[in-house]
């Protein structure tokens, strides 16, 4: 579902909108657990927690595609 979501444009917003609620808003409940187990406050949305998932997951990959690319 988050791969979906990869496109930034106009409908990116729309996109991760209905992303969101699809599923009786499975994706938005997965997020709040997640903000709950690594203990961030409730002020933080889920969709900054989604944005920090994101963020940290391309993070990750670019330092693994550099140590492929150093070997």
């Amino acid at each position: 579902m988050l791969a979906e979501l990869n496109h930034p444009g106009v409908g990116y917003w729309r996109d991760l909108q209905h992303a969101l609620r699809e599923d009786d808003g499975r994706l938005a409940q997965e997020l709040a657990a997640i903000r709950d187990h690594a203990e961030l406050p409730d002020q933080i949305s889920v969709i900054r927690t989604f944005d920090i998932l994101v963020w940290t997951t391309g993070k990750q990959a670019r330092q693994t595609d550099s140590l492929l690319l150093d070997e």
